[in-house]
C-alpha cells in the first residue's frame, strides 16, 4: 500500500510539470505572435499613410488594421491572438489605439483635400508608440519565461526532494519490515544481528548473550492449538520489551528459539528466568499443563569485537549443551563446554575409522539362572579402546551416536561381532548360548532395520534363538506400527524380543502383553532400592508374578550381595545379572572364565499360566496380599476386575477416587456404560471408549496377550484442560473357577508427549533443523500436488576443503535458516542429505511465483555468502507426485539443468 500510494505521489508531480512545461510552450508561442502582430500594426500603418500621401487608399487594410488591434485588446478577434493582460501593455495599446483613431479622421480629411502636413505628424508619433507597444510585449513574454522556468524548476526541485524524502521513509519501513518478526514485533534473525553488531561497536561495556527456547513448545501447540501457542510467544516478547531500556536487544529467531544481548550483571541470568516464568505463568490456558520450562544457554562476550555469529553460536553451543542435560536448564559456554564439543565432534567424526579399525570391542555380562546357578547366557556390551584416551564407556558415546543417528552404525557392528563370535564357536563345535544385542530406538525406526539384521545373522548362520533383541522399555512407548509389525516378524521367525531397563521410567505392566517379549530385564534400581524399602521388594515380586502370568521370563539386573541373590531365588526370578557373579568382562576373558555351557533350552511361546498359584490376580494366600496391598493400592495407574456381564467388582483406590471426582455413586456393580450416563460429557466419552474396548468372553477367552487401547481423557467442554492420555490392557482372568475381566490403566500423558517430542526429533535432522528423509515419505501423501523445489548447494565442497567442517555445519544451518526466513509460503524444509535440501511450498502457491522468489533469494544469498568460496545454490522446481523417490528424481534433474546453465 504504500509502494502504491509514493508512485501516485511521484506520478502526480511529475504530471504537474510536464502539464506546466506545457502551458509555458503555448504561452510562449501564443506571446510571439502577440510580439509579430504588434510589430505588424507598426509597419502597416506607416504603409497605410505613405500609400495615402501618395493618394492611393487602401480601406482594406484599415479594415485589417482595426481588426488587430481589436483582437490585440480583447484576443476575441478574428486573427486568433490571445489577450495580453499586462497592465502597461494594455495601457500603451489603448493610447497607439487612441492616435489610431486620430490617423483615420486625418485620412479622411486628406482625402477631402486638407493638407497632408497633420497626417504625416501622426504616423511619426504612432510609429514612436507601436515600437514602444511591441518592446513592451516582448519584455513581458520574457519575464513570463523567467517566472515559467523559475517554476517548473521549483517543482522539479521539489519533487527530488520529496521523493528523496519518500524514499527514505521506504527505506526506513523495509528495513523495519525486514528486519522485524511479524508475529511478537521482536528483531528477527537479520535484524538481531545487524542491531547487536552496531550495539558492540558503539559501546564498551561488558555484555551477555542469551539463547533460549521453551521446552516442550510443539507438545503446548498441538495440545491447545497454535492460537495458544502464538499468545505464548507473544506474551514472552512483551516481557523482554519491557524489561529494559537501554543497551539492551532481544529477537525471535525461529519457532519459540529466542535470543537476546544485554549489559552483563551478576544478577542477568536470575532476572532473566524470573521475567519469562511470570510471563509463562499468567497465561491461564497453560495452567493444566503445569509448570511450563524454558532452557537457557547463556555466553559471556570476552571481546566486544567477535563477530555477532560467533557470539550467537557460542550461545547456542551452551544453550544445546543444556538441552541435552537432564538436570539443568541452564549452561553458560567456557573453554570446558567448548572442550566437551570438541571432544564429542571429534568422537563423531572418528566413529567411521574406529569401527574400520575395529576399536569397540565385544564385552560379555553372564545371565545366570537362578533355579541352578548356572551361566545361560550372556548380554554383549561394548567399550571403546580410543587410542590415547584409553577406554571410554557406553555412557559417553552412546548418547552422543544416538543425538546424531550414527548409533545404528555402532548397533549392527556390535551384532556383527556377536555372530561372529558364534559363528566361530560353531566352527569348534563349542555349545552356544543365548546373547542378548542392545538396539537404539533410533535403529529400530531405520527404514532397512529388517533387511540389515537378517543379513548379518543370516551370513554367519547363526540359530535365531541365540540372538535375543534387546531394546529399553521407552523405545516401546508409542510404539509406530510398521515396527511392531517387524517385530512380531522377528519374534515368529524365533529371535526372543527382550526389553531392557523395565521399570525405569515407569512401572507399564500392561507392556507386558500387548507385546512380543518373551523376556523382560527389571532395571537394576528396583534391586538398590529394596534394600531400604520393602514396599519395593514386593513391587519386584508382583512383577515376578505378573511376568509369570503371561509367559515371559524376567531377568533382574543389579545383583551386587548375596542377599539380593538369595530373594530373587526365594521369589521365584527366572534370571539374574550383576557384579556379585562379575562385572562386564572382554570376550577373551569371559571364555576363559567360562569354558563351557551346557546345551541351551530354547525358550517355550508365550502362555497365560492356569494354575491357582501363579494366577494374577489370584484371591488366594500370598498372591491376593500382593495384590491388594502392594500393586493394587501403589501402582500408580487404573486397576479393575469386571465379571461376565461387564460389572466392577473390584477396583483400586486411585481408580475409586479419579470416578469419585466426577459423581458420588459407588461404581461397584455398575458398567461402562451405566457410569457414562452419570458423570460428565468428556468423561462419558472415555467410558464409551472402555466399552467398546471390551472383552468378548467366547471369541476373547484365549486370547493370552490381551486387548491394549489407547484412552483419551478429553478436557471438560469449553475449558482449556487438556486431553490425558492412558494405556488400557484387559484380558481374561480366572478366579475361584469364574471369569474376570482384569484390566490395568495407566496415565501416559507426559510419556506421550515425550514421545512426540521423541518422534519430531526422529524426524529432524540434528545438524540443520530442517526435517530428514524420513519425515518427508512418512508425511508424502499430504505433499502430493504441492510445488516443491530440490536446492544443492554450489562451492560447498570448497567451504569444507578450505575452512574446516566446522564453518561448513554452519552453512548448512544457516542456508536452512535463510530459506525459511527470506522465501515466502516455504510449508516444510527438508534435508535430502549431504547439502540437498528440498522446500515444499503451499498450496496456492504458484511455480513463477516460486521461482521469482527463489532468483531474488539467490542474488541476496551470493551476496551475503560471498566470502565463502562464492556460495550459491541450484534449484529445481516441480509437482510432489506419487511414488514419491521417482518425483525426488525429477527435481533432481531439474536442478542439474540449473546446475549447468548457472556454470
Amino acid at each position: 500500500m504504500r509502494t502504491k500510494r509514493g508512485f501516485q505521489l511521484y506520478t502526480g508531480m511529475w504530471l504537474l510539470a510536464v502539464l506546466l512545461l506545457a502551458l509555458m510552450l503555448i504561452r510562449t508561442v501564443g506571446d510571439a505572435r502577440i510580439i509579430n502582430y504588434s510589430g505588424l500594426v507598426r509597419g502597416a500603418t506607416q504603409r497605410l499613410v505613405k500609400e495615402e500621401m501618395n493618394n492611393k487608399p487602401d480601406d482594406e487594410l484599415i479594415v485589417q488594421l482595426d481588426g488587430i488591434i481589436y483582437d490585440l485588446q480583447t484576443g476575441k478577434g478574428d486573427f486568433g491572438l490571445t489577450k495580453n493582460n499586462d497592465k502597461e501593455f494594455q495601457r500603451q495599446l489603448s493610447e497607439l489605439n487612441g492616435v489610431w483613431s486620430s490617423i483615420k479622421d486625418e485620412i479622411y480629411a486628406v482625402r477631402s483635400g486638407r493638407s497632408k502636413l497633420e497626417l504625416y505628424t501622426l504616423s511619426q508619433q504612432h510609429f514612436e508608440m507601436a515600437d514602444r507597444l511591441v518592446l513592451q510585449a516582448e519584455q513581458d513574454s520574457n519575464h513570463k519565461l523567467v517566472n515559467f522556468i523559475l517554476v517548473y524548476f521549483l517543482i522539479l526541485l521539489l519533487s527530488i526532494a520529496v521523493f528523496f524524502i519518500v524514499n527514505k521513509r521506504n527505506e526506513k519501513t523495509l528495513e523495519t519490515t525486514v528486519s522485524t518478526d511479524k508475529l511478537t514485533g521482536l528483531l528477527n534473525r537479520s535484524g538481531f544481528e545487524a542491531a547487536a553488531e552496531n550495539l558492540l561497536q558503539q559501546s564498551k561495556g561488558n555484555y551477555t548473550v542469551a539463547a533460549f527456547d521453551i521446552d516442550n513448545f510443539k507438545i503446548i501447540n498441538d495440545s491447545f492449538g497454535y492460537v495458544q501457542g502464538d499468545q505464548l510467544l507473544r506474551a514472552i516478547a512483551s516481557a523482554l520489551k519491557h524489561w529494559k531500556n537501554e543497551n539492551y536487544l532481544c529477537a525471535r529467531l525461529d519457532a519459540d528459539d529466542f535470543i537476546l544481548l544485554s549489559e552483563a550483571s551478576d544478577t542477568f541470568a536470575s532476572e532473566l528466568i524470573a521475567v519469562l516464568k511470570l510471563a509463562a505463568e499468567e497465561q491461564s490456558f497453560l495452567k493444566p499443563f503445569g509448570t511450563v520450562g524454558i532452557t537457557y544457554g547463556c555466553y559471556q562476550l570476552q571481546n566486544n569485537d567477535e563477530p555477532i555469529k560467533t557470539i550467537m553460536d557460542k550461545a547456542k553451543l551452551a544453550h544445546k549443551a543444556a538441552k541435552a542435560s537432564a538436570d539443568k536448564s541452564l549452561v553458560w559456554y567456557d573453554e570446558h563446554l567448548l572442550e566437551k564439543m570438541m571432544r564429542e565432534r571429534k568422537l563423531q567424526e572418528h566413529l567411521q575409522s574406529a569401527l574400520s579399525n575395529e576399536e569397540f570391542e565385544l564385552y560379555f555380562q553372564p545371565r545366570v539362572e537362578l533355579s541352578n546357578l548356572q551361566i545361560v547366557g550372556a548380554e554383549a556390551l561394548v567399550r571403546w579402546e580410543l587410542p590415547g584416551s584409553g577406554t571410554l564407556y557406553p555412557d559417553s558415546f552412546i548418547p552422543i551416536f544416538e543425538a546424531n543417528g550414527s548409533i545404528a552404525e555402532l548397533d549392527f557392528y556390535m551384532l556383527k561381532k556377536v555372530c561372529r563370535y558364534l559363528h566361530e564357536r560353531m566352527i569348534q563345535g563349542v555349545e552356544l548360548f543365548p546373547i542378548s544385542v542392545n538396539f537404539s530406538r533410533v535403529t529400530l525406526y531405520r527404514e532397512a532395520f529388517y533387511e540389515t539384521f537378517h543379513a548379518i545373522v543370516d551370513e554367519y548362520a547363526i540359530p535365531h534363538d541365540c540372538i535375543e533383541i534387546e531394546v529399553t522399555e521407552s523405545a516401546f512407548n508409542d510404539i509406530a506400527d510398521i515396527v511392531l509389525q517387524m517385530l512380531n516378524q522377528l519374534d515368529e521367525e524365533g529371535f526372543p524380543i527382550a526389553m531392557d531397563d523395565f521399570g525405569s521410567g515407569y512401572s507399564n505392566m500392561n507392556l507386558l502383553g500387548s507385546l512380543p517379549l518373551q523376556i523382560i530385564k527389571l532395571d537394576k534400581v528396583f534391586l538398590q532400592e529394596a534394600d531400604s524399602n520393602e514396599r519395593v521388594k514386593g513391587i519386584i515380586i508382583c512383577a515376578v508374578e505378573l511376568a509369570h502370568t503371561m509367559g515371559v521370563q524376567i531377568v533382574c539386573e543389579g545383583a551386587e550381595t548375596q542377599q539380593h541373590v538369595d530373594f530373587l531365588r526365594e521369589i521365584g526370578c527366572d534370571f539374574v545379572q550383576g557384579y556379585y557373579f562379575t562385572k562386564p568382562i572382554p570376550q577373551r576373558a569371559f571364555d576363559e572364565k567360562y569354558p563351557h555351557f551346557e546345551q541351551r533350552n530354547l525358550l517355550p511361546h508365550r502362555y497365560m499360566t492356569k494354575s491357582d498359584i501363579s494366577m494374577v490376580p489370584n484371591w488366594e494366600k500370598r498372591s491376593k496380599r500382593m495384590f491388594e496391598e502392594i500393586l493394587a493400592e501403589t501402582y500408580p495407574g487404573f486397576l479393575s476386575l469386571r465379571n461376565e456381564k461387564h460389572q466392577i467388582v473390584y477396583l483400586n483406590q486411585n481408580f475409586r477416587n479419579w470416578i469419585a471426582k466426577y459423581t458420588d455413586v459407588d461404581p461397584l456393580g455398575k458398567t461402562n456404560i451405566d457410569l457414562a450416563a452419570i458423570v460428565p460429557e468428556n468423561v462419558a466419552d472415555t467410558f464409551m471408549q472402555c466399552h467398546d474396548g471390551s472383552l468378548d468372553l467366547q471369541k476373547d477367552q484365549d486370547n493370552i496377550t490381551g486387548v491394549k487401547k489407547l484412552l483419551e481423557f478429553k478436557g471438560a467442554a469449553g475449558t482449556d484442560e487438556p486431553s490425558q492420555y492412558f494405556d488400557a490392557l484387559k484380558y481374561w482372568v480366572t478366579i475361584d473357577g469364574a471369569k474376570y475381566i482384569f484390566t490395568v490403566a495407566y496415565d501416559v500423558t507426559e510419556l506421550y508427549q515425550e514421545d512426540m517430542v521423541n518422534l519430531q526429533n526422529a524426524l529432524t535432522d540434528s545438524l540443520t533443523g530442517a526435517q530428514n528423509r524420513r519425515y518427508l515419505i512418512m508425511n508424502s501423501e499430504k505433499f502430493y500436488g504441492h510445488y516443491a523445489t530440490v536446492f544443492d548447494l554450489d562451492h560447498f565442497k570448497a567451504v569444507n576443503d578450505l575452512e574446516g567442517h566446522l564453518i561448513g555445519d554452519k552453512v548448512l544451518r544457516d542456508f536452512v535458516n535463510f530459506i525459511r526466513e527470506q522465501v515466502p509460503g516455504v510449508l516444510a524444509m527438508v534435508r535430502l542429505g549431504g547439502d540437498e535440501f528440498l522446500a515444499v511450498f503451499q498450496s496456492g502457491e504458484s511455480a513463477e511465483g516460486i521461482l521469482e522468489s527463489l532468483k531474488q533469494a539467490r542474488t541476496r544469498y551470493e551476496s551475503l555468502y560471498h566470502q565463502h568460496a562464492k556460495l550459491s545454490f541450484s534449484i529445481g522446481i516441480g509437482l510432489l507426485k506419487a511414488p514419491i523417490e521417482a518425483s525426488l528424481g525429477e527435481l533432481d534433474q531439474l536442478m542439474y539443468e540449473d546446475k549447468h546453465r548457472n556454470r
